[in-house]
């Protein structure tokens, strides 16, 4: 072992620990501890991260991605991956547990992240180490993990990297914002108003104008794709009240002194009690105390939403929308309940008293066996291990109180107690199901469909079949569960499912949702099965079976077919991939394709340049001449094409100065 890989083990094995916490689950998928049935990770991760796996190991980077909602684009979805590279390793082991570890990565990466940040800003070894570990296992993260916000969990735990990077010249704060914006936007957003207050409040505008640009620069083509996908999404439309829905109640501020046991993650606001008897011991007056208790103060306020005045007329403002849920604005708070933590024990440590530091000690132990009592009657029985925990913390404060008169032990043992609080609440948050469970939940139905060698995609309106599991078998759906709808395509289902699109849902169609299917106008979205819980009424429709309910469609059209009049002959598939499509078919006539039409498509029409017949139409369609045609589909968004180039070089020259640098 070389001496920098054992000194930097030596220096940072403390950000293993809250790390721990999801080994069990390396090949297991992460779902909320309070029981809910679904998760971000197995919905959406899972089969974007198979999709991607596959195309790469058939030679394609796919832009676009056929899986749901029939067909999006991949390179502007921010859950792909795609401009992302650290994603990128998760393709290496088989999934999830590629997924898992590349989470596992970033959660130590966050901690020695902070810790490296409180170490460049004059903290000392243990505080520093306190306050990444407070980071690393924020309730608020792991309740995210729980919900299988993997994407996001990785960006915020960047965050601390983009604030270390302002204060050297080694690395710039605009290659971290960049990779930021690439791991998950929207997070982004927060984190760049966090950087950008903490620049603003040491009176460096120019840094923060030179790094915003270059990051805008460096994530160019990610940027554009996501801001035209958005733009033409159902969150383009989104109301005042859709925005602020999930606001916090303010009810839920009692998290700040009871741990959300198994609770709603968005609601989760517990910064661990001893921490909080910490931070009530700090100096408010001063400056970078005031700081970071303004951005906890901002960070709660902006997570009430619809509980403030004014708050209507801000979430009408542009932008706004694609921070839909005001509570994420709490994993800013964590971050600041972190470095608190960490100014507070210094603070303490520096005070040299032993006898401070015991009552402080004391102070959290009675703190949690208060709260733990209060959960225990409202919750029964069911708290018996955090009764037994906070025994055994009585046990260590007497301990402590009889053998140890060294100031510096009862600083460990604060900090021991913290990250116990910290874990044994953020373990509650998140519960493993194996992946061979998960992905059994309509197994056998996925393989008996998956046995019809035409093509062809399934509507289930009541998500009888899970999308996992359709993904495992190579299934395309016409409905789906994603963030981002096409407002167009989504008024297409909902004209072909018979339902009504009275709001923003992330469930096409949105559950408990009335249907009547029109066996037509699914037939030319390539419907050929239907699968739901319920029986259908509808005409067109034949029953195969039940439990579930699986119904052949008579009016299936195949993926492609031209229009001759009042005539419909199928077109020939040639050829098929997640970017390209190549048909045969014979004219004259229009040319319908059983495809979302989206910005970025291109058709070539016996190898000449050709427009789309109806560019604003759901559906594509080409006019085709007389005569017999070989007709090719590609799709290259123009933020690929133009801004792709621009971004490689930038990053080039960047890389390239940062190798300079250590030479």
């Amino acid at each position: 072992m070389s001496n920098k890989l054992r000194a930097a083990l030596t220096e940072y094995w403390p950000f293993l620990i809250p790390v721990l916490l999801l080994l069990p689950g390396l090949g297991a998928f992460a779902y909320p501890g309070s029981g809910a049935a679904f998760s971000d990770a197995a919905l959406t991760h899972y089969p974007n991260a198979l999709f991607l796996q596959t195309a790469l190991r058939h030679g394609e980077v796919p832009l676009w991605s056929p899986q749901i909602l029939s067909g999006f684009p991949f390179v502007a979805h921010p859950y792909s991956g795609l401009w992302y590279p650290p994603y990128w390793l998760a393709l290496l082991l088989p999934l999830p547990m590629g997924l898992n570890v590349v989470l596992a990565l970033h959660i130590l990466l966050g901690g020695v992240g902070m810790y490296c940040f409180l170490r460049q800003q004059g903290y000392g070894r243990m505080p520093a180490v306190l306050g990444g570990l407070a980071f690393q296992a924020a309730p608020r993260i792991f309740g995210h993990i729980g919900a299988g916000h993997l994407m996001l969990v990785m960006a915020v735990c960047l965050t601390p990297w983009l604030l270390w990077a302002s204060g050297q010249r080694r690395v710039p704060a605009g290659m971290l914002l960049a990779l930021m914006a690439a791991a998950d936007p929207r997070w982004a957003l927060y984190a760049a108003a966090l950087w950008g207050a903490w620049l603003l409040w040491q009176r460096r505008l120019r840094v923060l104008l030179e790094q915003t640009a270059l990051a805008a620069v460096l994530a160019l083509p990610a940027l554009w794709q996501y801001w035209q996908y958005g733009q033409l999404s159902t969150r383009a439309s989104l109301t005042a009240s859709e925005v602020l829905e999930f606001s916090l109640p303010p009810a839920s501020l009692l998290g700040l002194l009871l741990p959300q046991w198994g609770g709603a993650h968005e609601w989760v606001v517990y910064p661990g009690i001893v921490l909080l008897l910490l931070v009530m011991l700090l100096r408010p007056w001063q400056p970078a105390v005031r700081f970071w208790l303004a951005v906890v103060a901002l960070a709660v306020l902006a997570a009430l939403g619809s509980s403030l005045p004014g708050a209507t007329w801000l979430a009408e403002l542009p932008g706004i929308s694609q921070l839909r849920i005001p509570p994420r604005a709490l994993l800013l708070a964590s971050f600041a309940w972190a470095v608190l933590a960490a100014a507070a024990l210094q603070q303490l440590a520096a005070a040299h008293s032993p006898r401070r530091a015991l009552r402080l000690l004391h102070a959290g132990v009675l703190a949690l066996l208060v709260s733990f009592g209060v959960l225990a009657l409202m919750q029964g029985a069911a708290l018996w291990r955090p009764a037994l925990f906070a025994a055994a913390l009585v046990l260590a404060a007497w301990l402590a109180q009889e053998r140890w008169s060294s100031g510096n032990k009862l600083v460990l043992a604060l900090s021991a107690l913290v990250l116990v609080d910290l874990l044994v609440a953020s373990a509650s948050l998140v519960r493993f199901r194996p992946a061979d469970e998960v992905l059994a939940e309509g197994e056998e139905l996925a393989a008996s469909l998956a046995a019809d060698e035409d093509t062809f995609r399934i509507y289930s309106p009541d998500y009888s079949l899970p999308q996992q599991t359709a993904a495992l078998y190579g299934l395309e759906l016409a409905s789906g569960v994603d963030p981002l709808q096409l407002q167009s395509y989504v008024n297409a289902l909902a004209a072909a499912g018979g339902y009504a699109v009275t709001g923003y849902s992330v469930v096409q169609p949105p559950l408990q949702a009335a249907v009547a299917p029109d066996a037509d106008l699914l037939g030319q979205l390539n419907v050929k099965y239907i699968v739901a819980a319920q029986a259908l009424e509808a005409s067109g429709l034949e029953l195969l079976q039940d439990a579930p309910y699986v119904y052949r469609n008579l009016q299936y059209r195949p993926r492609a077919w031209v229009e001759q009049g009042d005539a419909i002959q199928a077109a020939t598939v040639l050829d098929m991939q997640a970017n390209r499509m190549t048909l045969h078919a014979y004219g004259p006539g229009r040319l319908v394709l059983a495809e979302v039409q989206y910005p970025g498509w291109h058709v070539l029409v016996d190898r000449q340049p050709a427009e789309f017949a109806m560019p604003d139409s759901v559906l594509r369609t080409v006019a085709l001449p007389a005569g017999e045609h070989e007709i090719e589909l590609y799709f290259m968004p123009d933020a690929v094409r133009f801004g792709l180039p621009v971004a490689a070089l930038a990053w080039l020259v960047c890389i390239a100065s940062l190798l300079r640098r250590r030479a």
